[in-house]
């Protein structure tokens, strides 16, 4: 009798130790890239201001920059930064959340929270989107909604989604709007994910004088990856090529960066707990658009975007590519990622 109690008192106090952990995840990720426009430029890059003679300036608060001086090319020393800190909570089984705070180069700042629900194949989830604070001087946060799918038949198929948007258009001066798109379909190969992914992000801002004037940051990325993995293996590497184009709209007028990309990430799992990355793209040809047709950056120019990022898990051991040649650990994407595309 008493071993029976012992072994009672064991079992119970192993479940209640489980369920005191949950599956909790944090990360943190940032990006560095000189494919990308002053935050606040107001003009054409294809208009030289020669009385201005203040630099570019990258900074958030856009409205304590001056207008930077341009050379009517396409600089190759601005960049554009990017920065996320977010965390994974599963409430219970099939349901998490997750609570993201970030910088994007082309969205700027954010707050966002999504809770998830997955069954069988299938994974949705929705949740407030809120425009992080004093993206502009007279609009203190802008309220919108973000969500996702996802559809896979393990170790053949699999689609995704993520959207983002304001609930609300524009309905003053220096008002904003944040938009954000992201598809993604692939198939499984022996020790590998082959996928198409299209991306398309756009801050839409109106003018702080008249109000006449919208200014419109874009970003378009088409992408053929490859996910390489090992079954069991602490590491895994991804190739991407593709297109990309940034692009700046003043009113009437429009500067446009294209470029022919490619990439590689190294993901790495030194502990079941702990992952890491690195994120490297170079544009093997880029080119100017628009305003800037024939005023692109100079042919030897290097031209990339890099991204870097570190992930700890407290609980339950996520599930990974490496581990199941099927895909569950092929999350959702959040539209402020800090990845290379700004």
């Amino acid at each position: 009798m008493r071993r029976t109690r012992m072994v009672f008192l064991t079992i119970t106090a192993a479940i209640l130790a489980t369920a005191a952990v949950p599956a909790l995840d944090i990360g943190l990720e940032g990006s560095l890239s000189n494919l990308a426009f002053p935050y606040f430029l107001t003009h054409s890059m294809s208009v030289v201001e020669s009385s201005n003679s203040e630099p570019y300036i990258n900074n958030p608060f856009a409205w304590m920059a001056p207008v930077p001086d341009t050379t009517g090319t396409f600089p190759t020393e601005v960049y554009g930064t990017g920065a996320l800190a977010y965390v994974d909570l599963e409430l219970v089984q099939s349901i998490r959340t997750r609570i993201s705070l970030g910088f994007d180069p082309t969205l700027r700042s954010f707050i966002s929270a999504t809770i998830g629900y997955s069954s069988g194949p299938v994974e949705i989830g929705f949740g407030p989107y809120i425009g992080g604070l004093y993206n502009t001087k007279r609009t203190l946060t802008k309220n919108g909604i973000t969500a996702f799918f996802r559809f896979e038949q393990p170790g053949l198929v699999f689609i995704s989604g993520n959207i983002v948007s304001s609930l609300m258009g524009l309905i003053g001066r220096n008002d904003y709007v944040q938009e954000s798109v992201k598809l993604e379909s692939g198939i499984y190969v022996r020790g590998a994910i082959c996928s198409l992914s299209l991306e398309s992000k756009e801050f839409v801002r109106q003018g702080d004088d008249s109000g006449s004037v919208t200014y419109i940051d874009a970003l378009n990325r088409y992408m053929f990856n490859i996910d390489a993995f090992k079954k069991g293996a602490p590491y895994n590497l991804l190739v991407r090529m593709g297109y990309q184009d940034v692009s700046k709209t003043y009113g009437d007028a429009k500067d446009r960066i294209g470029g022919i990309i490619i990439g590689t990430r190294l993901t790495l799992r030194p502990r079941e707990s702990v992952s890491v990355f690195a994120d490297l793209e170079t544009s093997v040809f880029t080119f100017g658009q628009d305003e800037l047709t024939g005023k692109g950056p100079d042919s030897d120019s290097f031209m990339f975007n890099t991204a870097f990022g570190l992930r700890f898990s407290i609980g339950a051991v996520p599930v990974t590519r490496a581990d199941h040649a099927a895909p569950d650990a092929v999350e959702p994407g959040e539209p402020g990622e800090a990845a290379p595309g700004n």
